[in-house]
């Protein structure tokens, strides 16, 4: 098949999800739309379909998440690589099925258990703000959802990268609509852009609020880096969310949100950790070892795996 061709049809599938599917499965009983959701991700692993690949032309993500699992889980036999390709795709589809839920107001039929939220709580309530680092791993924005719904008021960072005249306009269509939908739950918090709204950040987290940063990003600005020790190597991460707190004087918790059951979800955090000396550079390894400690539980869950083969490793 040419490659003209080939677009067409990935183009055209990606249509079919994001204009018909997803939406009626956010329309169907949760145990139903969740089914059509994780069908859909089996369907996006036999294609290698993904809205960031469609927009670049690019057959990439399923590629590197394979060698992100094959260095998260070293020696790992084929059939259990397959079974975390699949999870991958799967959890990556139904993270998109939860955007759709959101814009519905659907989220308050979840249920959610917290581990380590009464730490946190006591530090918004003290009016010192809050950097909390997480990833884009299984349900992190239905998480940030739900400790809005528990009452905290929020801050989202987003990037302006889907609005990118490449990626599909029904894509950038969903991505305005969940933003729109997660925002109702903030309790007054936006969701904004780093690109456009860096300052205002800044600001939240001086107002005593909490600024959440899904913080798995990778940088090539090597002089601009925070070295990072994750899955064996020392790896460039992007510096944004350490920066923030710092420069703003607030403690730093990382939470992972994870899927435990149809409907059911848990929340973990580590420890609200503050700066010493101004300085967070002692609480990194707690922080990114948290997460990662988190994943190496269930790795075919991190559906921004992909990224990790983009890291440059400063340790090579």
């Amino acid at each position: 098949m040419n490659a003209k061709i080939h677009w067409l049809l990935q183009s055209l599938r990606l249509e079919a999800m994001f204009r018909f599917a997803l939406p009626l499965a956010a329309r169907l009983p949760l145990p139903a739309g969740e089914r059509l959701a994780r069908a859909l991700g089996r369907f996006c692993l036999r294609h290698d379909l993904d809205w960031r690949t469609v927009a670049l032309r690019q057959q990439y993500v399923l590629d590197r998440s394979t060698q992100a699992f094959e260095n998260m889980v070293p020696g790992i036999a084929p059939d259990a690589l397959r079974r975390l390709q699949n999870e991958r795709f799967e959890a990556a589809s139904r993270e998109e099925w939860e955007g759709h839920l959101f814009p519905r107001g659907r989220a308050t039929e979840m249920h959610c258990e917290f581990n380590g939220l009464e730490a946190v709580q006591a530090q918004l309530a003290s009016g010192r703000g809050l950097v909390l680092l997480t990833a884009h791993f299984d349900a992190t924005l239905m998480g940030v959802v739900q400790l809005g719904l528990a009452g905290l008021k929020l801050n989202l960072m987003t990037s302006d990268v889907v609005e990118d005249p490449r990626v599909a306009p029904v894509v950038q269509r969903y991505f305005k609509n969940k933003y729109a939908g997660i925002e109702q739950y903030l309790n007054g918090g936006r969701v904004m852009h780093v690109e456009t709204q860096l300052r205002a950040f800044y600001s939240a987290a001086r107002r005593g609020e909490g600024v959440v940063i899904l913080g798995d990003a990778p940088t090539l600005a090597l002089d601009d880096a925070l070295p990072i020790d994750f899955f064996g190597h020392r790896r460039a991460f992007s510096p944004g969310a350490i920066r923030i707190a710092e420069k703003t004087g607030v403690p730093v918790a990382a939470f992972i949100c994870r899927q435990v059951a149809h409907g059911r979800y848990r929340i973990d955090f580590g420890p609200v950790l503050p700066p010493s000396e101004g300085s967070h550079t002692d609480n990194l390894p707690a922080l990114f070892g948290f997460i990662e400690a988190r994943m190496r539980e269930t790795p075919g869950r991190w559906w921004a795996a992909d990224q990790l083969p983009v890291f440059v490793k400063l340790d090579a």
